[in-house]
C-alpha cells in the first residue's frame, strides 16, 4: 500500500509540473510574438513615415515649415481673412499643401515629428556614448523638451549663429562696428559706405534702444541692428503675413496697398539685464520734442537711422502696440543729408516715451524670463516710413521681441513678411 502511494504521488507532481511548465512556455513565447510584433510594427511605422509618405520634395517643404512656425505648444493662431484658428502642425500640414499640392493630416505631421524626435535622441545618445556626464545631461535637456522642439531645435539654424541670413563668423568685425558707434556714452554713428538695399528706395541701416545712464557713466544696450544689408539678403527667410498679423493692426491692409518688398519682419532677443539704481530718475522730451536732461538723470534711447540713394521727404512712425492695439505712437520727421554717395535719415538722438520707460521697468520687475517673455507675446512695436509728400510706404519693420537670460548675447533675425496664399496663386496662375 504504502508503495502505491508513494508510486500514485510521483505521478500526479509529475502531471502538475509538465502543465504548469507547458503553461510557463506557451506564456513566454506568447509575450515574444507579441513584443516581436510591436518591434516590427513600430520599424515598419517609421520606415513607412520616412520612406513611403514623406518623399523629399515633402521632407523639404516640411523642414521650410518648422523653421516659418516655431513650437507654440498649445496656442493657436488666426488666419487672417479666413477667421480659422490653427495650431503649429495645421499651419505645417497647410504649408505642405502649398508648397507640394500634397496633402498631410495633423496627424501625420504629428506622427513624423515624434519619429524624427526618436531618431535624433538616438543619434545624440549614440555620440555621446564615450561620455556618461555628458550623456546624463543630454538626457536631462531632453525630458523637458517636446518632441516638437527637439526637432526643431536641429533643423531651425540657431539665433546666436546666423543674422539676418549671414554666418556669424564676422562677428569681431561687427564688434569693432558697435564699438565704433559708442561715444562718450551717447547713440551716433560715423559714415560708412553704402551696402546696397536691392529694390528699396529706402532701408533701415541702424536700428538701437537702450540707456545712457546719468552722469553719462555708461550705456546698456537692449538690441541693435546695424547695416541695411540685412534687408537685401537674397536668401533671406520668408514668413507668412498672416501668421504675425493679429499681433499688428492694419498690416495686412498696407503690405496689400504696397510695395510689397518694404515689409520686414524683425525678431529681436533683448537684453533687460541693466543697473535698475541707474534708472530712478529718467529724463523725458517735452511737448516741442526737445530733451531737458539733467545730469543725474538717464535717458532711454529710441535711435534709428535710414539710407537711400534718392532725397526724400520723409516721416518716421514707431508704434507699440499691446494685445493688438496701438498703446503709444512717436512719429519724427527728417530730410536726407548726403553723405558717402547716399542720403542719410538720422533720427538717433531720439528717446523713448514715457509709457515704453514704464512698460520696461514694470517687465523687468517680473519674476523669471519666462514669465517676461509670457507678457512679450502680446506685444510688438513697428516702425513706418512714408515719403511725406505722397504718403507711400518706404520701409516697415514689424518687430517682435523675446528677452533672455543674464550673461546670453542679444541679437536678432530679419525675415521678408510675404502672402504664401498670394504666392501660391500666382505661381498657379503662371504654371
Amino acid at each position: 500500500i504504502a508503495v502505491e502511494l508513494f508510486v500514485c504521488r510521483i505521478k500526479f507532481f509529475s502531471r502538475f509540473y509538465l502543465l504548469f511548465g507547458l503553461k510557463i512556455t506557451c506564456w513566454k513565447s506568447w509575450w515574444e510574438r507579441r513584443e516581436k510584433g510591436r518591434m516590427t510594427t513600430t520599424m515598419s511605422r517609421d520606415m513607412d513615415d520616412n520612406d513611403g509618405v514623406w518623399s523629399p520634395d515633402i521632407e523639404d517643404a516640411f523642414a521650410e515649415a518648422l523653421q516659418l512656425y516655431p513650437p507654440c505648444g498649445r496656442r493657436k493662431i488666426v488666419i487672417g481673412g479666413e477667421g480659422k484658428m490653427y495650431g503649429r502642425n495645421e499651419l505645417i500640414a497647410r504649408y505642405i499643401k502649398m508648397k507640394t499640392g500634397k496633402v498631410r493630416s495633423r496627424k501625420q505631421v504629428s506622427s513624423h515629428i515624434q519619429v524624427l524626435a526618436r531618431k535624433r535622441q538616438r543619434e545624440l545618445q549614440t555620440q555621446l556614448k564615450t561620455n556618461p556626464e555628458a550623456a546624463q545631461q543630454l538626457d536631462q535637456a531632453l525630458r523637458n523638451l517636446s518632441s516638437a522642439e527637439i526637432v526643431s531645435s536641429t533643423i531651425q539654424p540657431q539665433r546666436t549663429m546666423s543674422f539676418g541670413g549671414r554666418d556669424n563668423a564676422d562677428s569681431d568685425v561687427m564688434q569693432q562696428q558697435r564699438d565704433a558707434i559708442l561715444q562718450e556714452g551717447a547713440f551716433q554713428r560715423d559714415s560708412i559706405t553704402y551696402n546696397g538695399i536691392g529694390k528699396l528706395r529706402l532701408a533701415m541701416d541702424y536700428f538701437c534702444t537702450g540707456i545712457t545712464y546719468p552722469y553719462n557713466s555708461g550705456v546698456h544696450k537692449f538690441y541693435e541692428v546695424t547695416g541695411s544689408h540685412f534687408f537685401a539678403d537674397p536668401n533671406m527667410e520668408c514668413v507668412d503675413i498672416s501668421q504675425v498679423s493679429d499681433k499688428f493692426p492694419l498690416l495686412e491692409e498696407m503690405y496689400h496697398h504696397g510695395p510689397k518688398e518694404s515689409f520686414f519682419l524683425i525678431k529681436f532677443w533683448i537684453d533687460l539685464n541693466y543697473d535698475e539704481t541707474q534708472t530712478m530718475k529718467i529724463a523725458h522730451e517735452d511737448e516741442n520734442g526737445i530733451l531737458r536732461q539733467d545730469s543725474d538723470a538717464c535717458v532711454f534711447n529710441l535711435a534709428a537711422r535710414f539710407e537711400s540713394l534718392e532725397d526724400l521727404p520723409i516721416e518716421c512712425c514707431t508704434t507699440a502696440i499691446s494685445l493688438g492695439k496701438v498703446a503709444a505712437e512717436k512719429i519724427q520727421v527728417e530730410v536726407g543729408n548726403f553723405e558717402g554717395g547716399r542720403y542719410l535719415y538720422d533720427f538717433t538722438s531720439g528717446t523713448m516715451c514715457e509709457y515704453m520707460t514704464q512698460f520696461l521697468a514694470q517687465l523687468r520687475s517680473l519674476n523669471g524670463v519666462e514669465v517676461m517673455n509670457m507678457v512679450l507675446e502680446n506685444f510688438a512695436v513697428t516702425q513706418s516710413v512714408r515719403d511725406r509728400e505722397n504718403g507711400d510706404v518706404l520701409f516697415h519693420a514689424a518687430c517682435l521681441f523675446e528677452t533672455i537670460p543674464p550673461g546670453s548675447p542679444s541679437g536678432h533675425h530679419v525675415y521678408k513678411l510675404i502672402d504664401f496664399g498670394e504666392e501660391a496663386l500666382m505661381r498657379r496662375n503662371t504654371a
